[in-house]
């Protein structure tokens, strides 16, 4: 309860203006927006997470698990985990492009990582003033975090199928 209650106060905060007071407080660097897009996203997968294994502890398979005497370890490997791994899978996936999408942000808006670090938001805005004479430089780092998100997504897709074993239902 105390960890809801502080991703609760943590909520409160708008996501990204959490991330920049992190950053702000620490320095602009790689390490500090990535301590800060951490700080201000974990709240609501821990909550989506919580609310995963609450719905699957109440099915009538686990109830019934528990009355034939498992272990908490088997009901949670054998009933639990397999209910909430293929929407985590996918949840998971979804924000990893999202924070990448964010540490691409603020590393172009100059408060992420910061020269010679390498990165896509960086070397974007590297490229910004040679947009009309070298547009290559853009495309490169901009395709570049495309493909990354796209990558998240689909591998997300994919273990969502591969995990999800139940059959649809049918008519």
């Amino acid at each position: 309860m105390i960890m809801m209650r502080l991703a609760d106060i943590i909520m409160a905060f708008p996501t990204l203006v959490l991330a920049l007071a992190i950053i702000g407080f620490m320095g602009a660097s790689l390490e500090a927006s990535i301590l800060g897009v951490a700080a201000a996203w974990w709240p609501s997968n821990a909550r989506l997470v919580r609310t995963l294994v609450m719905s699957a502890s109440q099915r009538e398979f686990v109830h019934a698990a528990r009355l034939t005497g498992a272990s908490r370890t088997r009901v949670v490997l054998r009933h639990i985990l397999p209910q909430v791994l293929p929407p985590l899978a996918v949840i998971i996936s979804l924000e990893t492009a999202s924070v990448l999408l964010a540490l691409s942000s603020l590393s172009f808006l100059g408060i992420g990582a910061q020269p010679p670090t390498p990165e896509w938001g960086a070397m974007l805005n590297e490229a910004r003033p040679f947009v009309t004479q070298a547009p290559h430089m853009l495309l490169v780092p901009g395709l570049a975090v495309t493909l990354a998100v796209l990558a998240f997504n689909l591998v997300g897709e994919g273990l969502r199928m591969w995990l999800d074993k139940r059959e649809p239902y049918q008519w």
